[in-house]
């Protein structure tokens, strides 16, 4: 069953997310992936406990392929061109680039460990990063989702708390690690219960999406409740979210109809855009931001979407033999 509203989310997030590192601004830049990282806990949450309900079991297999199909072939492929194909192509065109310290980290789904500075479209890969940590967590706690399934969420809420407690302490940092991230995906695997289980109305989601917004506000002093009463009011929107479009007229409105469609480019859409903010910087014209803005989304659009249509082509095809 299609959950309408999750791909207009998307792009709605990437296109925030593309605006702030556009003009640099990064906080807001990383909320924003905060939001995806709700949003992906959700969709995989739904999905598996949708597989529990019909099938009684939930396969780490087929769960690690659908994975694998979706994020592997544009990774590695970014990987490839950044690594042995960019350095030749950026030397014709006279720019000078700096690659990561350690490649291996990048190789392994552990770019988030990487401190080095290096190419500006690289450090979009964290995040990716990040989410994969995150599966093998969620695969780990995947016997007690059938009958035990509060007992992920507090874990991760305890793993959370005592993080952000120990930072100053032990000069930790909350960028680019896992466990600052759990309150994100505990909020998402949560709403993601909730949506299945329990019925809500429209006027109720609003009504508690107000008041947990006008709660951050007041916590915004506390960075461990701030991050997690954040995170929760993002849960609570894609709640909302999914309920203004559970009806059919709201579903075929025609700017939800587009936004649907470019949703589906999200992942491509991603991981493209440092390398069309970095080349955009050098060969088109930013006296006027909002014109290159445009003509860059434009751009990007277009590549993630031939991108996508060639991945649908050729491997995703194949997930349906994991279902």
């Amino acid at each position: 069953m299609k959950l309408h509203g999750l791909d207009s989310l998307r792009f709605v997030g990437f296109l925030l997310l593309f605006i702030c590192h556009t003009v640099g601004v990064e906080y807001y830049g990383y909320k924003v992936v905060s939001f995806f990282f709700i949003l992906s806990s959700f969709l995989l949450t739904y999905l598996s406990l949708t597989e529990i309900d019909k099938t009684g079991r939930f396969s780490k297999t087929n769960f690690f392929m659908r994975r694998m199909l979706r994020i592997f072939p544009l990774y590695y492929l970014v990987l490839l061109f950044s690594f042995f194909l960019l350095p030749i192509l950026s030397k014709s065109m006279g720019m000078d680039i700096t690659l990561p310290e350690k490649k291996y980290l990048y190789y392994f789904f552990l770019s988030n460990y990487d401190n080095s500075d290096h190419l500006f479209s690289l450090k979009f890969l964290w995040s990716i990063a990040v989410e994969e940590q995150f599966y093998l967590f969620f695969l780990l706690l995947s016997p007690l989702y059938k009958k035990y399934f509060l007992i992920p969420l507090l874990l991760m809420l305890v793993i959370y708390c005592c993080y952000m407690n120990l930072i100053d302490h032990f000069e930790l940092t909350t960028f680019g690690k896992i466990f600052p991230h759990f309150a994100n995906f505990l909020s998402g695997m949560a709403a993601a219960w909730y949506f299945k289980y329990k019925t809500y109305t429209l006027k109720s989601a609003l009504v508690l999406f107000i008041v947990t917004s006008l709660l951050v506000f007041a916590v915004s002093s506390n960075d461990t409740l701030f991050n997690l009463l954040v995170s929760i009011d993002f849960g609570i929107l894609i709640l909302l979210t999914l309920k203004f479009f559970s009806t059919k007229k709201n579903q075929n409105l025609k700017f939800v109809s587009i936004m649907e469609k470019l949703g589906v480019y999200t992942y491509g859409l991603y991981v493209y855009s440092g390398f069309v903010i970095t080349f955009g910087l050098k060969y088109i014209d930013q006296s006027n931001l909002l014109i290159a803005i445009v003509l860059e989304l434009l751009i990007l659009i277009l590549i993630a979407s031939l991108s996508y249509h060639l991945y649908e082509k050729h491997f995703l095809q194949l997930k349906k033999y994991f279902r």
